[in-house]
């Protein structure tokens, strides 16, 4: 912890894709994704080496160096698991940031709101959203269909479990060639 209030996050050299760190923030009961309204954290990118084709990144190059970021998760509960007995507060729908790449390498801070960002669904197949699909804004993905089953007419609707910060996950291999990423 740094400052009492805050977190650092960080990947070790020649980390995998599956590798990654996050700080969660765990949401009140009978809280929902609409309720959600802004958020905000800051970071200084990694350098990076990418060596896999087609990696989505704000330079727009494929094969290079890269500077991944931090990005922010929310984790949804659509089908009220949380409402069994005993409830086991498992998310089945992640609402994710999309962009985890930036293409300078500075201190900055990075706000998403409704507006602010864009997002992509993962857990079901039937998002307008869904990863592989365009990005939408957060208010976009919270307008969208909410999956078969769940009782509810949009994703806004959904048990919003908790709220994170991530960095790493990414599916491009490689190396950090430069200093660590540090995200707050």
């Amino acid at each position: 912890m740094y400052g009492g209030s805050s977190a650092k996050l960080g990947l070790p050299a020649g980390y995998i894709s599956t590798d990654y760190a996050h700080v969660t923030v765990d949401i009140p009961v009978g809280t929902v994704l609409n309720d959600f309204t802004s958020g905000s954290y800051w970071y200084y990118p990694a350098e990076y080496t990418v060596s896999q084709s087609g990696v989505n990144m704000k330079t727009g190059d494929p094969d290079g160096d890269a500077y991944p970021t931090g990005y922010m998760t929310y984790y949804l509960d659509t089908h009220g698991e949380l409402a069994s007995d005993p409830p086991d507060g498992i998310a089945d729908v992640w609402v994710v940031q999309y962009e985890a790449f930036d293409s300078t390498r500075t201190w900055q801070q990075d706000t998403v709101s409704d507006t602010l960002g864009n997002f992509h669904v993962e857990g079901y197949t039937e998002s307008n959203y869904n990863q592989g699909d365009g990005p939408g804004s957060l208010s976009e993905v919270k307008d969208d269909v909410a999956p078969t089953g769940s009782g509810l007419s949009e994703l806004g609707e959904a048990t919003l479990l908790s709220v994170r910060v991530e960095t790493g996950g990414w599916v491009a291999s490689g190396d950090y060639v430069g200093n660590p990423l540090a995200t707050y």
